[in-house]
């Protein structure tokens, strides 16, 4: 059963992996003059290993909130104070859920 194009410059090309429709558009020649072919790839694909580590200007900041009030312990790139004053907090209040937070930036390289 063929298919209905509203757009009359619209026609099924080729079959791909999912054969789907391409739109082609314009005049029946390129712009310099020689007639459409087939469609060609025109970029190289290359498979490079890359990895992702820490951003070397940025450092790892540490955060927390607590889980019962509104409280929040001052960011900080030490890990080990905010830990204390989440104990302090707990001690003055009871709270003894916290959300902690550790936020760091990352950047992809290759893998040379």
């Amino acid at each position: 059963m063929p298919r209905h194009y509203p757009d009359s410059n619209q026609r099924p090309i080729g079959r791909g992996l999912l054969e789907g429709v391409r739109c082609e558009r314009g005049a029946p020649y390129a712009s310099a003059g020689r007639p459409r072919g087939p469609m060609m790839a025109r970029s190289v694909m290359r498979y490079v290993r890359h990895r992702i580590t820490r951003h070397p200007d940025t450092d790892v900041t540490f955060e927390a909130e607590c889980l019962h009030c509104k409280w929040a312990a001052t960011p900080s790139t030490d890990g080990v104070a905010v830990d204390v004053e989440c104990m302090s907090h707990t001690g003055r209040s009871g709270h003894k859920g916290f959300r902690r937070l550790c936020t760091s930036f990352a950047i992809v390289v290759r893998d040379e």
